[in-house]
């Protein structure tokens, strides 16, 4: 294959030679006189040296171009390159600004059509708002004819002083009824008052009692406990006492009650709302007899012998849920 060489003329090569070009291989200046070779696919312009040095081969083939190119800056592939990158980055800006216009151009026409909107809604507004004074008007006007009837009306002749007095007097006489009413109500007040503080009265009064009886207990406890009472033959004593839900058999009432000499006795343990229950006790605390009934009302023994010496009469509530009064009786028989 053939190279065609091509010497580098002033004269007739002077658009060439000023384009400055140089040698891709060697970077060496191109100057008039010098030999040089086209390559025949990008048209660059090589020194012949520097193609013989690339082994007379570039882009891939090995033509070179018969005749020198008239067209200036033929085979400036890089300026080319340059020129296309450009021109396609203003493209893609150009592309951008159309498309932010028309981003632009749609945001107007929304906000267009929201005005629109608006003023569409205030318009419907503004309509309403006239309805309503149309119909607060036609209330004013309602309002002012009823004001001219009753005018009218308190000009009526058939009004006349005889019968503004008979409404007065009737008036009066309501009044009259309602003062008779409120005081027949503050009379009731005052009895249902009365009653109530008679109802306080009576429990208090039984609170005393019970106190009373609380005090006579604890009065006929204290001469037992200190003096052990001796009953003759044939008599009998009694005693009343209150039996509180704490007074269990662990804590009991206690009655000492003094024999001289063997007696038969009859206990009873009466008149109880609770069932309450007794035991006689010697004076080391062994248990004698027990009479432990299993309802309320009364316990008793009857008929039973006791040795002389010094006794207990142990009473307690056997219920943990009620008080009760009782009367304790010892008849010697």
């Amino acid at each position: 294959m053939s190279v065609y060489r091509h010497t580098v003329d002033r004269s007739s090569h002077r658009e060439f030679l000023g384009e400055g070009r140089k040698d891709p291989y060697t970077q060496d200046q191109i100057k008039a006189g010098d030999e040089i070779v086209f390559c025949a696919g990008c048209k660059s312009a090589f020194l012949y040296s520097s193609w013989e040095a690339m082994g007379g081969r570039h882009c891939n083939q090995t033509e070179t171009l018969a005749e020198f190119p008239d067209a200036p800056r033929l085979g400036n592939v890089k300026k080319l390159q340059k020129k296309n990158t450009i021109l396609t980055v203003f493209c893609y800006l150009l592309v951008l600004a159309i498309a932010v216009l028309g981003y632009f151009i749609y945001q107007q026409r929304k906000r267009i059509k929201d005005f629109q909107s608006r003023n569409l809604d205030q318009g419907i507004q503004i309509s309403s708002m006239e309805d309503t004074q149309d119909k607060v008007n036609q209330k004013i006007v309602d309002i002012s004819n009823k004001i001219d009837l009753t005018l009218d009306d308190c000009y009526d002749e058939s009004i006349t002083p005889i019968n503004l007095e008979e409404k007065v007097f009737s008036l009066e006489e309501k009044l009259d009824c309602f003062v008779t009413e409120r005081q027949n109500l503050e009379t009731e007040k005052n009895n249902y008052k009365n009653q109530r503080d008679a109802y306080k009265n009576e429990r208090d009064t039984y609170k005393n009692q019970r106190d009373n009886y609380r005090n006579e207990r604890d009065t006929y406890k204290n001469a037992l406990n200190a003096y052990p009472y001796s009953l003759s033959s044939g008599s009998e004593v009694s005693y009343q006492g209150y039996l509180s839900t704490n007074n269990q058999e662990t804590n009991p009432i206690l009655y000492r009650l003094y024999i001289p000499q063997q007696s038969r006795f009859d206990i009873d343990l009466k008149d109880m709302e609770a069932d309450g229950d007794f035991e006689i006790i010697d004076s080391q605390g062994n248990t004698i007899d027990n009479s432990r009934s299993t309802s309320s009302g009364s316990d008793r023994l009857r008929n039973f012998s006791l040795q002389s010496g010094i006794y207990s009469i142990k009473v307690w509530n056997h219920s943990s849920r009620k008080s009760t009064q009782f009367t304790l009786r010892i008849r010697r028989i």
